[in-house]
């Protein structure tokens, strides 16, 4: 007849360190659960305000016009502009070919654009230093990874 192994146990110790850190797991485990449904149902809150939003933007628009513009700090509503006072005071769209006749460009044409080191000033270039300035410059793609709330951050609604 073959000998029993003698039968081994851990130490209260070890024991207790183990139940307690088995019980660490689980009460994370139960917390991460917790904070996914945490975010469905904030997501869930961000959907029903974005369609209250819209609805009272809808109803805003019928009230004030679709163009008046609304300072959501004060409430002061600024009105659509009258048409015959838009008309004297906007540009020529770019497409008007009549206001902007369409040419074969030359590299000594200028271009107009906004320069960024200089308080925004409106500046130009020719096409020849635009040009330069791409066979010198080496243009990277990145890729960004955004989570639903940072893309909300990023384009927040706004009442027109």
């Amino acid at each position: 007849m073959a000998k029993k192994a003698k039968e081994q146990k851990l130490t209260t110790e070890e024991l207790g360190e183990i139940q307690g850190l088995q019980q660490k797991m689980y009460a994370l485990k139960v917390r991460l659960g917790d904070t996914v449904i945490e975010q469905k149902n904030t997501m869930a809150q961000i959907d029903s305000i974005q369609a209250q939003f819209k609805s009272k933007e809808v109803e805003l628009i019928k009230i004030y016009g679709e163009n008046a513009q609304i300072n959501l700090q004060t409430g002061v509503v600024t009105p659509e502009a009258p048409a015959d006072l838009k008309k004297k005071h906007n540009m020529a769209r770019i497409s008007d070919t009549n206001s902007y006749p369409n040419i074969v460009p030359d590299g000594e044409d200028y271009l107009i654009l906004t320069d960024k080191t200089d308080a925004l000033a409106t500046k130009t270039a020719t096409l020849n230093s635009i040009s330069s300035f791409f066979a010198s410059t080496s243009l990277q793609s990145t890729k960004v990874t955004l989570s639903t709330t940072q893309l909300l951050n990023l384009f927040p609604l706004q009442l027109l």
